[in-house]
């Protein structure tokens, strides 16, 4: 598949310590979140499926208000830059979801990919697998990265499944790693891609995206 990467606005408008792009493929539009409007715009997808923050240790949103609060207070962390998905197949593009690059460290050449969330109706189709190779290409090709991580909740089955089927490999359990919103702990499963393994890695998603493509 094809990327298509281009520069939006400074790292200081974005408060992101990298350069903030508008990421591009076949079916998906990823573009950095901004305004408070790009905030309300999200809400309206994310209120159709409010379950999809389940395992998200600050919880689920019940108000719009709650949701500026929570996507303002990430605006405010250097280290984490948030996307808003779009799918071009549908006419007007509409907003499917979304997901942030957490620990961003350039210094160190590492991220993470996490956050995700896609409207169930997307789920099973070429948008995970998209979504993530736009994010890892932009990681490793452009970014010149070495490692990105995926970490999730140890309960989290499915995304557990979905980061080995997406080509991470795991790593490691780190127990009792965050308190959760309800008060429960969790412990944290970790899985990277790194450097010597993207290129087996973005061929197994390229030829993911072709079957869907032939569908």
């Amino acid at each position: 598949m094809k990327v298509q990467a281009t520069p939006v606005g400074s790292p200081e408008e974005f408060n992101v310590v990298i350069q903030p792009m508008i990421l591009e493929g076949d079916n998906l539009r990823l573009v950095p979140i901004y305004t408070k409007q790009d905030f309300e715009k999200l809400y309206e997808t994310y209120s159709k499926c409010p379950e999809v923050f389940r395992w998200y240790p600050d919880g689920p949103a019940s108000t719009l208000e709650e949701f500026v609060d929570l996507y303002e207070l990430f605006q405010k962390d250097k280290n984490r830059h948030t996307f808003v998905a779009y799918d071009k197949n549908s006419s007007p593009e509409r907003v499917i979801g979304s997901v942030q690059y957490l620990d961003l460290y350039p210094s160190h050449k590492r991220n993470e990919i996490g956050s995700i969330w896609i409207m169930p109706e997307m789920r099973g189709t070429y948008a995970l697998i998209e979504m993530n190779y736009l994010l890892l290409f932009h990681a490793f090709d452009i970014l010149k990265f070495h490692r990105t991580q995926w970490k999730t909740h140890h309960e989290n089955i499915v995304s557990q499944k979905a980061a080995t089927k997406l080509g991470f490999t795991y790593e490691a359990t780190f127990k009792h790693h965050i308190i959760m919103y309800d008060g429960t702990t969790r412990n944290s499963m970790f899985y990277s891609v790194v450097l010597e393994d993207w290129p087996s890695v973005k061929e197994n998603l390229d030829a993911r995206l072709l079957a869907f493509r032939k569908q």
